[in-house]
């Protein structure tokens, strides 16, 4: 299974353009604190990036520490990374 992340929005039903690798700003859970390599998870239910595996989809690592009071950080996608880190 390959992650993908979105440069931009894509409408339903619409064709557009996904990245399978690279490093992305993206939203993180607040309360959090990225560590540099920290695996990262995908939360459907927020749209943000979690280190919380629980059932979230794996998505990359973190690509520089971030901070908890931080809303976004730097996401390292991989293509098809499924990592048992349990």
């Amino acid at each position: 299974m390959f992650k993908t992340i979105a440069p931009r929005d894509i409408a339903d039903l619409t064709p557009g353009s996904v990245q399978v690798d690279g490093v992305w700003l993206v939203q993180k859970t607040t309360s959090e604190a990225w560590a540099l390599g920290e695996p990262l998870y995908w939360v459907s239910g927020t749209g943000k990036f979690s280190t919380t595996k629980s059932t979230n989809k794996t998505a990359g690592f973190a690509a520089k520490a971030a901070g908890s009071a931080d809303t976004t950080g730097y996401l390292l996608l991989r293509p098809a990374v499924d990592l048992d880190v349990s």
